[in-house]
């Protein structure tokens, strides 16, 4: 691979494909580090940062429209609202403004909020006031989630592409069908984040989120999780590029066909209890955010069970070990004594 080998080392069309995929690399990286940083503003992510200060003026507003805004809009994810205020100051005095903010929606509609106002400078220099929302902020946890979820893999995560011949494409898929794949792993461990980080507790709390049912963790735990398996997935597609195609496998021992099986078997049943659990529930009045903490775990556990499952069924056809493989190393065979 490019990464790894000198420039002499690579064949012809490696080369070709050399600038191309480099300045692919840099637009998807970027693009995908704008992203999360634009989101990561919008949810709040910068309000330790910023520098305006409350005027220790306070109020209640109306919420009389909430309308989706901002890019995301456009693609169906309506995070970002601009939403039209009443606003009733504590001395008595009222106004209309409009903000733009990710803690409130159409849901919110004739809805009365706390709010505060907030001494502003703009780039220019020239002084003003704005009104703060005192509201429970929905997606910080999950905006810090991504960040490092998805910033540091695109900022500074190798990985190259390498044109692989057909007879070497399937080679690969046949011999990695009965082992661990990355790209599953890394999916398992955004899943996790995305999961706990939309459940991440709000500030204030939400009252969907103070007891936890079978097979939830809380929100924190289940991110770190998250991390830890996105990591392990991503160590492990970097170790498969290096080392190359991986062995043909073999039939593994009889104890670790019964593990295999066992730890599927395992995993459904607990993914059945804790997703009828979570679906047998009440759970009309619960927000998206407890949605997402009580089916993080089963969901995870059934999509393993599934793997765990298959696995097991495609290893029952593969080739039994010989008896060179079972030989213990440095072993030395009847035939080669003399």
């Amino acid at each position: 691979m490019a990464g790894w080998r000198r420039w002499s080392q690579l064949g012809p069309t490696e080369r070709r494909l050399f600038i191309p995929q480099l300045v692919a690399q840099l637009l998807v990286r970027g693009l995908l580090l704008l992203v999360v940083l634009e989101f990561g503003l919008s949810a709040g992510i910068g309000g330790a940062l910023s520098a305006d200060e409350s005027t220790g003026r306070q109020g209640s507003a109306v919420v009389r429209d909430c309308r989706p805004t901002g890019w995301a809009a456009a693609v169906g994810l309506a995070y970002q609202h601009s939403c039209d205020l009443t606003v009733t100051w504590s001395g008595g005095a009222t106004e209309r403004t409009t903000v733009s903010t990710t803690d409130l929606s159409a849901t919110d509609n004739g809805s009365t909020v706390q709010v505060r106002e907030l001494r502003t400078t703009d780039k220019f220099g020239h002084a003003g006031s704005a009104v703060d929302l005192e509201v429970p902020h929905r997606y910080t946890g999950l905006a810090w989630s991504l960040l490092i979820a998805v910033g540091l893999p695109a900022l500074a995560w190798p990985f190259w592409l390498r044109p692989r011949a057909g007879a070497e494409r399937e080679t690969r898929r046949r011999r990695a069908r009965t082992r661990a794949r990355p790209a599953l792993v890394v999916a398992s461990g955004y899943w996790l984040v995305l999961a706990g980080g939309m459940a991440f507790p709000v500030r204030p709390g939400t009252a969907e989120l103070s007891s936890w049912g079978p097979l939830t963790w809380p929100p924190l735990l289940v991110v770190i999780l998250g991390q830890l398996v996105l990591l392990t997935g991503l160590i492990l597609a970097r170790y498969r590029a290096r080392r190359g195609c991986p062995t043909e496998p073999t039939r593994p021992f009889l104890l670790a066909r019964v593990a295999r099986l066992g730890a599927g078997v395992l995993c459904g049943v607990f993914a059945i209890v804790g997703l009828s659990t979570t679906l047998g529930a009440d759970g009309a009045a619960w927000s998206a955010h407890a949605w997402f903490a009580r089916l993080a775990l089963p969901v995870l556990l059934l999509a393993l069970a599934a793997r765990l499952l298959l696995v097991w069924w495609r290893q029952r056809a593969l080739p039994r070990r010989s008896a060179a493989d079972r030989e213990p190393a440095g072993q030395v065979q009847p035939s080669e004594r003399h």
